[in-house]
């Protein structure tokens, strides 16, 4: 009986756009509260490394929802590291995407990006580490160049566009797979189907341009993910692999936190840190 309330009410507030914000928001300010307790501690054991290492790790973090575990799976990594004596800087997009592949054609993602935007420096500020932006790496005029190249281009000739290098064409045909949430060919008649095409490409070359300023300037040596597919994550990664650099994307296990290397090596990590690198 309990249950079926507590549905009723989560359909209820998610129907109207304005609850569903306002419950965020201040679901929001419950989470980064408490992340800031709990990341407190956590630096103050890890601030002080046994040994200092020449490794510069960088994370795809991408979000910064307050209320996502996965956030702070990727700060408990950097922490992590850092407690290894590594060098380690978390990235965020901070509103440069729309989206970030989790919207579907069921499933509109506007409040969480509302919520990821709004709270996002202050979930940054509480996780203890050094954070940086999408925004240092891509300016307006790389924006609207991205958006006129990715306009001029037939639909056909999306599939296996390459920018920089990266096909970046093959990611955005993964992603409109996944938004239609259908495995089935795109349809190019469908103008429904060729938006969304065209937009995750341009995703996809945000992305890839990001990459590009990020080696350049912040030149990690191994860089670590939640994701390595779709626009939002796979295009950064095949940029770095071109660069030789070591990528990685952990997951959940039942025996832990894994990390498997992109190319099908596996490297464990355990929650109490223990890790090879």
């Amino acid at each position: 009986m309990l249950e079926k309330i507590i549905r009723k009410l989560k359909d209820f507030i998610h129907e109207h756009d304005f609850l569903d914000k306002l419950t965020f928001f201040f679901y929001s300010l419950f989470s980064f509260t408490r992340a800031k307790i709990i990341f407190k501690k956590i630096k103050e054991n890890t601030s002080n490394p046994d040994v200092i290492r020449k490794e510069k790790i960088l994370i795809l973090a991408i979000r910064s929802i307050p209320y996502t575990d996965l956030v702070y799976f990727d700060a408990i990594f950097g922490h992590a590291f850092k407690k290894l004596g590594c060098s380690v800087k978390m990235l965020y997009c901070d509103g440069v995407l729309d989206s970030c592949d989790a919207d579907t054609v069921s499933r509109s993602q506007k409040p969480q990006c509302f919520v990821c935007k709004k709270f996002g420096p202050f979930i940054k500020d509480s996780l203890g580490l050094d954070c940086l932006s999408f925004k240092q790496y891509i300016t307006e005029e790389d924006i609207k160049k991205i958006e006129e190249e990715a306009s001029k281009l037939n639909p056909e000739e999306i599939f296996d566009y390459k920018y920089l290098g990266v096909n970046v064409g093959n990611y955005a045909k993964a992603s409109t797979n996944r938004f239609f949430l259908s495995g089935e060919s795109i349809d190019l008649e469908d103008s429904k189907q060729v938006a969304v095409l065209r937009k995750k490409l341009i995703y996809s070359m945000f992305i890839t341009k990001v990459a590009s300023g990020v080696y350049l300037k912040e030149k990690p040596t191994r860089v670590f993910s939640l994701h390595g597919v779709y626009s939002t994550w796979g295009p950064f990664f095949d940029y770095f692999r071109d660069q030789n650099i070591d990528v990685f994307v952990f997951r959940i296990d039942a025996v832990g936190i894994m990390c498997s290397y992109i190319n099908g090596k596996i490297l464990c990590f355990y929650i109490t840190f223990n890790c090879n690198i």
